[in-house]
C-alpha cells in the first residue's frame, strides 16, 4: 500500500474529510443530497456524481429520476476495461466527485479497503497526500497575503549574536512559536537598523508556514486604518478581522508620532490582544517614554502593565546593520 498502512490510510480519509467539509464543494453535495431526498432517492452515488454535474456546469438535473453509474463502478472497482487516461470527462468528473466526497466513516473505510487491492489502496493513498499538500501550500500562500509582510524573512539569514535574550527564553524556543500557542508577547526594542523588522517578519513567517494567521502592521499604518475605519463606521469589521489571528505585529512603535485618537484606537487593539493573541512590538524607545506615543502615561501604563504580565524584552544590539552595508560609505551591499 505504497508504504501507508491500513491505519494511516484510514486517519488520511479522515482528515480529507475534514478539510472537505469546511469546504464550497461539502455546500453543494449536501444541497444535492436535499433534492435526491425531497425526491426519495438519497442514495450516496447519485448524490455524488449530481453534484459533480453541477459543479461542472451541467443542465439541471432530474432528481427523481434515476443514474447510471454503472460506468462508474466500474471504474472505482476495478473491473473496468477502459483506464483512468481513456475516461470521458464526464466520468473522470464524476470520479473526481465521488473520491472528495469521501464519506469516511469507520464502516465505509472498512469496507472500501475490505474489497480494494493494495494498487488501489496505493493510489488514494497518493491522491490524498497530494491534496492535503496542496490545500496546505494553498493555505500558507494565502495566510501570507492576507498577513502583508513588507518583505519576506526568516530565521535562516537572522544574525542572533548581538540579541539579547532574557532568562528562559532561547532562540529554539522563539523559533517553535511555543509562545504563540500560550499567547505570550514580545517587545524588540533597538536602535534603527538592529534587525527588530526582521527578527518580527521572521516569528510572523513561521506563523504561516506552521498554518497560523499572522497580521502585520505599522504602528502608524494601524493606528491610520483604525481612524478610517472608526470614521466610516467600519471599526467594528476591521477588529474581527484582526482578531482572528494567532499573531499580530505592531512594527516602529514611536517611530512617528500618533494622534489622539489613533493613539487610542492602537491601545485598544492592543489590549485586545491581552490572553487571547500574541503580540510582538517592535520600537526605538524605551518603556519610560511610550507616554509620548500614546498621548499619556495612563494609556501608556496600562498597556505595558499588560506586555509585561505575559511578555518578554528582546534587546538588540551592535551597530546598524545597514550601515555596516551602506554604499554610501563604501562599504558592500548584500
Amino acid at each position: 500500500m505504497d508504504g501507508l498502512g491500513r491505519d494511516g490510510l484510514k486517519g488520511e480519509l479522515r482528515l480529507l474529510r475534514d478539510e472537505t467539509a469546511r469546504s464550497g464543494w461539502e455546500a453543494t453535495r449536501q444541497a444535492v443530497e436535499l433534492a435526491y431526498g425531497s425526491a426519495g432517492r438519497a442514495d450516496r452515488a447519485s448524490v455524488a456524481v449530481g453534484a459533480a454535474r453541477i459543479a461542472s456546469g451541467a443542465e439541471a438535473i432530474a432528481y427523481d429520476e434515476p443514474v447510471d453509474l454503472s460506468g462508474y463502478d466500474a471504474v472505482l472497482l476495478g473491473k473496468g476495461a477502459q483506464g483512468m487516461g481513456c475516461l470521458e470527462q464526464g466520468d473522470a468528473t464524476a470520479l473526481r466527485a465521488l473520491m472528495r466526497s469521501m464519506y469516511s466513516s469507520a464502516d465505509a473505510i472498512d469496507s472500501s479497503l475490505g474489497s480494494a487491492t493494495a494498487g488501489q489502496a496505493a493510489a488514494v493513498a497518493r491522491t490524498i497526500r497530494h491534496e492535503m499538500q496542496a490545500r496546505k501550500r494553498r493555505r500558507q500562500e494565502r495566510l501570507a497575503r492576507k498577513a502583508r509582510f513588507p518583505q519576506v524573512k526568516s530565521f535562516g539569514g537572522y544574525d542572533f549574536a548581538q540579541a539579547a535574550l532574557p532568562e528562559g527564553c532561547s532562540v529554539d524556543g522563539l523559533r517553535s512559536l511555543a509562545f504563540v500557542d500560550a499567547a505570550q508577547d514580545f517587545v524588540f526594542h533597538g536602535q534603527t537598523g538592529r534587525g527588530k523588522t526582521h527578527l518580527a517578519i521572521a516569528v510572523g513567517l513561521a506563523c504561516v508556514n506552521a498554518g497560523l494567521e499572522a497580521r502585520f502592521f505599522t504602528a502608524a499604518e494601524l493606528a491610520l486604518s483604525l481612524t478610517r475605519a472608526n470614521r466610516g463606521h467600519r471599526l467594528e469589521q476591521l477588529m474581527k478581522g484582526i482578531a482572528k489571528s494567532q499573531l499580530l505585529i505592531i512594527d516602529e512603535l514611536g517611530h512617528v508620532p500618533l494622534d489622539q485618537d489613533g493613539a487610542r484606537l492602537l491601545f485598544q487593539v492592543a489590549s485586545d490582544c491581552y490572553e487571547k493573541r500574541s503580540l510582538v512590538i517592535t520600537t526605538n524607545i524605551e518603556f519610560s517614554k511610550w507616554g509620548v506615543v500614546f498621548g499619556g502615561d495612563k494609556l501608556a501604563s496600562a498597556i505595558i502593565d499588560r506586555v509585561m504580565h505575559h511578555g518578554r524584552l528582546i534587546e538588540l544590539n551592535g551597530t546598524s546593520k545597514r550601515m555596516d552595508r551602506a554604499l554610501m560609505l563604501g562599504k558592500k551591499d548584500g
